[in-house]
């Protein structure tokens, strides 16, 4: 049984005798944390093509390695997508400043981490789910998520009365 989504889309190109047109997005996200590990938050930004910006999020998460944050900024990012779109219409262009998660994802880089690990295999599981992807690496200064992540995390030490001793 098709879901109404999969129905309004075949009535679509029942109509126009083709399929509709392939979406393309850009994902940027950031993860850190005030100590490793430590206090930590993401953020990610979902724009489309043109870079005009549709969603930003950014997230304090507890306890955590910065790492884990950068993973937990993809992987929500990802989930908003395959969430609020159709990702086998979809292209994703996928930006970080994290090298790490750039040769991970590419299977340059191994993932020790158990954690790391079930947190990467997931977002792989979610990026297969795009017609196309790509995951590239940017400079920090082009990576907008970070500002968002230093708010959160200058919010939750305020909040905390936490003083940073780095």
């Amino acid at each position: 049984m098709k879901s109404n989504r999969e129905e309004v889309r075949d009535m679509r190109t029942l109509r126009s005798g083709s399929e509709p047109p392939l979406r393309k997005f850009i994902l940027r996200f950031d993860g850190g944390s005030s100590g490793n590990p430590g206090p930590s938050a993401f953020c990610y930004i979902v724009m489309d093509e043109c870079e005009n910006v549709l969603c930003i999020h950014s997230e304090y998460i507890g306890i955590g390695t910065n790492n884990f944050s950068e993973y937990m900024g993809f992987l929500k990012g990802l989930e908003y997508l395959v969430n609020f779109t159709d990702p086998s219409r979809c292209e994703i262009k996928v930006e970080t400043d994290s090298e790490l998660i750039v040769k991970q994802m590419s299977g340059e880089y191994s993932i020790r981490n158990s954690k790391l690990r079930k947190v990467a295999n997931t977002v792989k599981d979610l990026l297969a789910k795009f017609r196309n992807y790509d995951v590239s690496h940017i400079p920090r200064e082009e990576n907008t998520a970070d500002e968002f992540v230093r708010r959160v995390l200058t919010k939750w030490k305020r909040r905390k009365n936490v003083k940073d001793c780095g």
